[in-house]
C-alpha cells in the first residue's frame, strides 16, 4: 500500500482505495483477495450514501437508481479500528459501494449507446469505492457481480467517467487524478473525453459545476442545496433584499473558491449484452495512461 501513485508505465495494475476521503494504492500483483470472504448485497440509498460521503473525495452521492455493497463477511478488527455503526450489517461489514445513477442529461447515455432506451436500458456507474483494507483485484470481482445484477434488471449498457484532474485541499493533494485504471482492467471500451467545462473548486477539495451555480442565480430547482453547501464552508448569510447573483459572488469570495479549466472526464463504457442495439455510438480509442496537469484560472488562494 502506498499513498502516492507511481508515474509512467508503472501506473498499470494499481488499485485505488479510500479512507476518510484520502486515496491509497495497492498493486493487483500483490493479490490476497479471497472471494469466499466477500459477498454483494443491494443497499438502501441512505446506507450507501453514508459510506460514499464519508470516504470518497467528491463528498457527495448521486441520484442513484440502485446501489450495491461489498460486504466483508469476516472483517478483521485491526482493519477497522473505529468502524461506522451504520456499516455493520447482519452479514458483515460494508467495505465498498457501487452506485448506478441517472445522469443530469440523457445525452450522457445517448452518446455511447444511441440505440438503447435511456435510464431503463442504459445507466451511469456514478460511484465506485472500496475501502483501503480490501485486497487487490477486489474491484474487478465486485464489478463483475454488480454488472450481472444490473443486467438482470434490463440494463444493457453502462457508462462511467474518471476525473483526470488532481484535487487539492489546503494546498495538499487529496486526489492525484483518476485515469480509470480499474475500468481498463475490467475491459471497458474507452470512448474519449466528455465535454470540457469550468469547475469551481472549494477549499475542502470538492467542486461545483458552473451549471449548479446557475441554479442559484436563477432560483432553479436544487438551488437551496448549493446555498447550504457554501454556507457550511463559511459563506455569509443572504442580506435582506440581496439579489442571488450578488450573494453568490460574495459567497465564492468568502470561501476562497477558484476555477479549474477542466478538459473533460475520460469516458468508459461496457456492453452487458452483445447485440446491435447495444453497439457503441462513439469510436473507441487507446486507453489513457497519465493524469492531466494542474490548470488554474487565476491563482489558488
Amino acid at each position: 500500500m502506498t499513498n502516492q501513485l507511481p508515474s509512467g508505465p508503472a501506473v498499470d495494475g494499481w488499485c485505488q482505495r479510500w479512507r476518510d476521503r484520502t486515496p491509497a494504492w495497492r498493486h493487483r500483483d500483490i493479490g490476497g483477495f479471497d472471494p469466499g470472504r466477500y459477498t454483494v448485497v443491494e443497499l438502501d440509498k441512505q446506507r450507501a450514501a453514508r459510506l460514499v460521503r464519508a470516504h470518497h473525495y467528491a463528498h457527495s452521492f448521486p441520484a442513484a437508481r440502485f446501489s450495491y455493497g461489498l460486504i466483508d463477511r469476516t472483517p478483521h478488527l485491526d482493519d477497522y479500528p473505529d468502524p461506522d455503526p451504520s456499516a455493520l450489517l447482519p452479514t458483515g461489514r460494508l467495505v465498498g459501494v457501487a452506485a448506478f445513477a441517472v445522469p443530469m442529461h440523457p445525452r450522457v447515455l445517448l452518446a455511447p449507446f444511441p440505440h438503447l432506451t435511456v435510464y431503463t436500458e442504459s445507466i451511469e456507474l456514478a460511484r465506485l469505492i472500496l475501502l483501503d483494507p480490501v485486497p487487490g483485484n477486489g474491484e474487478t470481482w465486485f464489478l463483475g457481480r454488480v454488472f450481472r445484477r444490473v443486467a438482470a434488471r434490463g440494463i444493457r449498457g453502462v457508462v462511467a467517467f474518471s476525473d483526470p484532474v488532481p484535487r487539492y485541499r489546503g494546498g495538499n493533494q487529496i486526489m492525484p487524478g483518476h485515469v480509470g485504471w480499474i475500468y481498463q482492467g475490467h475491459n471497458a471500451a474507452y470512448l474519449g473525453r466528455a465535454t470540457r467545462r469550468p469547475l469551481i473548486m472549494l477549499p475542502d477539495g470538492t467542486s461545483i459545476l458552473a451549471r449548479n451555480l446557475a441554479k442559484v442565480t436563477g432560483q432553479e430547482r436544487g438551488w437551496r442545496g448549493v446555498v447550504t453547501r457554501l454556507q457550511q464552508l463559511g459563506a455569509p448569510p443572504v442580506r435582506p433584499g440581496e439579489q442571488p447573483g450578488s450573494w453568490l459572488r460574495r459567497a465564492l469570495d468568502a470561501v476562497d473558491a477558484y476555477t479549474v479549466r477542466h478538459p473533460g472526464n475520460h469516458r468508459y463504457a461496457w456492453r452487458l449484452r452483445r447485440s446491435r442495439r447495444a453497439s457503441y455510438g462513439l469510436p473507441a480509442a487507446e486507453y489513457p495512461k497519465a493524469v492531466d496537469p494542474r490548470q488554474l484560472i487565476g491563482s489558488e488562494r
